[in-house]
């Protein structure tokens, strides 16, 4: 636990200087990447969030996607998800097919050239179930009782993405930590591929009693227990290693994980 506890207090810091070491010849300011995106503030802006989640899945960025708008642009839907209110989707679709709901879109945005596919169906499936959830809430002050009781205590915590999981279409634990923590919800971060990588590299990811992703939230606990940081800051860093894409300054540059997992093997003397 020795080695662990150093990696825990020091390996936040190892990733900010070593991402602020490759990005010092830019423009760029790593520190605005480290601040959490407003909270939601109604139901509304719950089930938006839910939906641009659902496109983060891997595979999902270019095929969901409407022409002539950047990735994530989910405005074209706005109109016939009714500006996104959870109880009026289900109330107007809650009778009718997957299918159908796909045939509207395609038709609303004049899509029907376009072989939708797969991914598109089971987006349709992810709007439909989650307005079905998020409409079994009175109002977002329901919803966000429900949530914070769960969330605020540290025996429950966890739990929160699984329950997400259980009720949207589509969710592991991954994308609900991603939609959560872009939501208000700030302690998770997302176990996605580059997390892993990461986290199996320094020998962090070893005991998968759970399932990996189950116990990389555990692991996130424990790095922003002894670091000081917020897992939402913990979670970007490694991201922008992983990906090497500045969104907010459009700039992509290459990955370096790979890099970085073997600065940070050196410097806890990891074999």
């Amino acid at each position: 636990m020795s080695n662990n506890l150093n990696i825990y207090e020091n390996l936040y810091q190892l990733g900010y200087n070593f991402l602020s070491n490759q990005i010092k010849s830019s423009t760029i300011d790593l520190d605005k990447y480290l601040m959490p995106a407003a909270k939601a503030e109604s139901l509304n802006d719950i089930f938006y969030r839910i939906l641009i989640s659902s496109i983060n899945m891997q595979g999902n960025q270019n095929i969901i996607r409407f022409p002539n708008h950047e990735q994530f642009d989910i405005e074209p839907l706005r109109e016939i998800l009714f500006d996104f209110d959870p109880h009026k989707v289900y109330a107007n679709y809650k009778n009718i097919s997957y299918e159908n709901l796909l045939t509207i879109i395609q038709r609303n945005q004049n899509l029907e050239e376009i072989n939708m596919g797969d991914r598109w169906l089971n987006f349709c499936k992810t709007i439909h179930t989650s307005a079905c959830y998020l409409s079994s809430f009175k109002d977002y002050e329901d919803c966000k009782h429900v949530f914070d009781d769960i969330y605020n205590s540290s025996y429950s915590k966890n739990f929160l993405p699984i329950l997400f999981q259980h009720k949207i279409y589509g969710f592991g634990i991954a994308l609900s930590c991603d939609c959560l923590k872009e939501i208000g919800y700030t302690k998770y971060g997302k176990p996605d591929s580059h997390i892993k990588n990461l986290f199996r590299g320094i020998n962090l990811l070893e005991n998968n009693k759970y399932g990996e992703d189950f116990e990389c939230l555990f692991i996130f606990d424990d790095l922003a227990k002894y670091s000081g940081k917020s897992q939402y800051a913990i979670d970007k860093i490694f991201w922008l290693i992983g990906t090497g894409y500045f969104y907010l300054d459009n700039i992509r540059r290459n990955r370096s994980m790979n890099e970085f997992i073997e600065l940070a093997k050196k410097e806890f003397k990891i074999e």
